[in-house]
């Protein structure tokens, strides 16, 4: 399989999360991933494109999200790229996900879940202004099929 590249610019906005959702779905079908590969992705990307929307834009700073995707071989890259300000993922704390309920700080479950379901993830500042999250997972195939050649 060659390389496959498809890529989609919309507001930085919450009303833009059905139109990412849509393109990621169709990526799902067009590449004929698992039901649990595709949940995983849409899962990522969204919480992704929620955290630049809540945290990285605001009403004095607006701006695109432009994705990505990617597929190489078994190699799936998401990339998204935004114009807000800089991004340091290793100010985030990790969470205590052992912690109960009642006890836990909000935040650093979308940076956590990233980390747990992709198999890498690569945060970079931008210059003069942005920032580039790069999302790589390796596809996985039922234990009934070969993957392709």
């Amino acid at each position: 399989m060659g390389r496959c590249t498809y890529s989609l610019t919309v507001p930085g906005r919450v009303e833009s999360l059905p139109q990412i959702m849509a393109f990621l779905a169709d990526r799902a079908r067009e590449w004929d991933l698992e039901t649990g590969e595709t949940y995983e992705i849409e899962l990522v990307v969204e919480e992704a494109c929620m955290n630049i929307i809540h945290h990285g834009y605001s009403e004095a700073i607006q701006g695109e999200i432009h994705l990505v995707c990617q597929l190489k071989g078994q190699e799936m890259t998401f990339i998204l790229e935004d114009d807000a300000p800089p991004f340091d993922p290793s100010q985030v704390p990790e969470p205590d996900v052992e912690a109960p309920l009642e006890e836990r700080t909000l935040g650093g479950l979308g940076i956590f879940f990233m980390r747990r379901i992709m198999d890498k993830v690569q945060f970079e500042q931008l210059k003069p202004r942005g920032n580039r999250l790069t999302l790589v997972k390796h596809r996985t195939f039922p234990a009934s099929a070969d993957p392709p050649v």
